[in-house]
């Protein structure tokens, strides 16, 4: 029941709230994003500094929107706290110069970790930005068209299709540490006992 600019995108938490969220209107940027308890009453609304066309809420029950920079284009994300207070923001998610559009999909992993699947004029991609502090993780680009839909396998793979299908393997972090070596040392000699002045 209010007006927007994009087509908006809703999610919901473990509590059966519901947060909406849309282009601002009449405002030519920047987005609300909206609260609704179980009953429908409106709980709080917060303006995000983004385009937001995505919102998903993850393991920690705060939401977590993407969309567009006010100006241009890209990733850009904000994460929430349940209470509606910002936690972050990250409005070049992409990186300089990669400047995606068409952005179709927001998924969050189990650790709560963004994913936006979208594209380039020429090549699908997916932008992966940390959860916990709004960092960017990775932008993969991939060969030819957009970006339509992504899923997750065993971690860390992703799966992404659109133009073509690609499989996309996380960082796997950092090797193992070395374990601690079972070391031991055995001395001999030989001839034993040695005589003295012996040869």
């Amino acid at each position: 029941g209010f007006n927007s600019l994009t087509t908006g995108d809703a999610a919901g938490d473990a509590a059966g709230n519901s947060y909406l969220i849309n282009g601002a209107y009449p405002s030519p940027s920047g987005s609300l994003l909206r609260k609704v308890g179980p009953t429908g009453a409106t709980l709080w609304e917060q303006a995000v500094p983004l385009i937001g066309l995505r919102v998903d809420v993850g393991p920690d029950q705060a939401p977590i929107v993407s969309g567009y920079p006010n100006s241009g284009f890209g990733a850009a994300f904000a994460k929430f706290s349940a209470a509606g207070a910002p936690l972050w923001t990250n409005l070049d998610a992409d990186g300089p110069g990669v400047a995606l559009l068409a952005h179709a999909q927001m998924k969050l992993d189990a650790a709560g970790d963004a994913y936006l699947a979208a594209g380039t004029m020429s090549q699908m991609a997916v932008t992966k930005v940390l959860g916990s502090t709004g960092a960017s993780a990775w932008t993969a680009l991939i060969p030819y068209g957009y970006a339509q839909a992504m899923a997750f396998g065993p971690a860390p793979t992703l799966y992404v299709v659109g133009g073509t299908t690609a499989r996309i393997d996380g960082p796997q972090g950092p090797p193992p540490p070395p374990t601690d070596a079972d070391l031991g040392l055995t001395l001999t000699d030989s001839p034993d006992p040695i005589r003295l002045s012996g040869r």
